[in-house]
């Protein structure tokens, strides 16, 4: 858990030491201890093992934001601990107090590490091979329809004081986007295994596997996800009992990854874009926005160059029947770039018909593309005059892309 206090929010970063493994899709972030929303998977890189997770959130004094994930500890522990039998794992974030310029802050915290007397691995693997894969790999294509392979391999480490009793059970829930092949799972050695899957779950039971030892499954899986990016998922071996007759902790296996691809989509966008509340007064007052709720994750895997656009309806108090319409002047603004969310970037009304996020393209083969940075804090501005009336107002935001008419 990673929690955060007071200014402007900009990123969270993480990278994890070796030895611990972040389930993606456990990753969770909370305001003020509220609700929690999920973030995206694609915020977690598991070649670097890194958490990278743009935020946009102004915070005021006693606020605070919270990021859990969950993590398990692998074999990888052993040999990345220090001395005293820790490994740290040191987060930081980028954000500035309010009118500041913006400061890296950094927090750790060190996991002691207990060498085990029983010491097994579950490594598992994936070929495409209408991608043209020959060999299983961590991470490869995929597109709608196609069929794959994942292998797992449950093994005992021939220097393991105890070995593994049967009754294990090596699980594969797979994940939203995949389904299971029928009649598709191969083992190496039937002998005392039992196999109890189902349509969307790999789970065999275990026989006795002694030091030097390993199983082997093999299944396919058809890919029916519409949605582009990544598919991330691990294996398990729970209800371990050793050799003595103790139990141990699950055994959880690497990350596979699918990257879907051939669909342009929005992955995900934001849910809100609040200004929080204001007095009039009298007055006409420009207020900036002081949190975006949710990301901007865009897919676009072909070659062509884009644009990513927003446009606004007019706002409305429907309680109060009340609107404030689009015109001239201009209402909603963003700031807009030119090439990179970097740029200090010049205001330009959102119009009905759209507005770019950047006056530049945006380079194709794109997926899970984070574009968060353009649209946090501060990005946006909202005017409003002395004479609107007040309410609770909402406009719908549309997105869109384009591409460009050039390759």
């Amino acid at each position: 858990m990673v929690m955060i206090q007071s200014g402007i929010l900009k990123k969270l970063v993480d990278a994890l030491p070796k030895g611990l493994q972040v389930d993606p899709t456990s990753m969770k972030q909370a305001f003020n201890g509220g609700a929690t929303t999920d973030i995206d998977p694609s915020n977690y890189d598991a070649a670097t093992r890194t958490i990278s997770i743009p935020m946009a959130q102004q915070l005021g004094e006693n606020e605070f934001m919270t990021v859990t994930y969950k993590a398990s500890l692998t074999n990888d522990a052993l040999t990345s601990m220090n001395k005293k039998k820790l490994i740290t794992n040191v987060a930081n974030f980028t954000g500035s107090d309010i009118g500041s310029s913006d400061r890296k802050y950094e927090a750790s915290v060190d996991i002691p590490i207990t060498p085990p007397d029983f010491k097994s691995e579950l490594i598992k693997s994936v070929k495409n091979e209408s991608n043209g894969d020959k060999d299983y790999l961590t991470e490869t294509k995929a597109r709608q329809n196609d069929t794959v392979d994942y292998k797992l391999i449950y093994s005992v480490d021939s220097q393991s004081d105890k070995y593994l009793l049967k009754g294990a059970n090596l699980v594969d829930t797979l994940p939203q986007g995949l389904s299971l092949v029928p009649k598709s799972i191969e083992v190496s050695d039937t002998n005392g295994m039992i196999d109890h899957s189902t349509a969307d779950q790999v789970n065999i039971t275990l026989p006795d596997i002694k030091q030097g030892e390993q199983v082997e499954v093999k299944f396919k899986a058809t890919v029916n996800s519409t949605k582009p990016g990544g598919i991330v998922n691990s294996a398990i071996v729970n209800n371990i009992t050793k050799s003595d007759g103790k139990s141990h902790e699950d055994v959880v296996s690497n990350l596979t990854t699918l990257n879907v691809s051939d669909v342009d989509a929005f992955i995900s966008v934001p849910s809100l874009i609040d200004f929080g509340n204001v007095n009039l007064g009298g007055i006409n007052r420009t207020l900036f926005n002081i949190s975006t709720k949710g990301e901007l994750i865009v897919s676009h895997p072909t070659t062509k160059d884009f644009s990513v656009a927003v446009s606004l309806d007019d706002m409305k108090d429907k309680e109060n029947n009340s609107l404030i319409p689009i015109d001239s002047s201009g209402l909603l603004f963003l700031k807009q770039r030119q090439k990179s969310a970097d740029e200090d970037g010049s205001w330009q009304p959102v119009s009905s018909e759209g507005t770019a996020l950047q006056t530049g393209w945006f380079s194709g083969n794109q997926v899970n593309l984070n574009l968060t940075d353009y649209i946090g804090v501060n990005n946006w501005k909202l005017r409003m005059r002395s004479d609107n009336k007040s309410g609770l107002y909402k406009g719908i935001l549309t997105w869109s892309m384009t591409d460009s008419i050039s390759a």
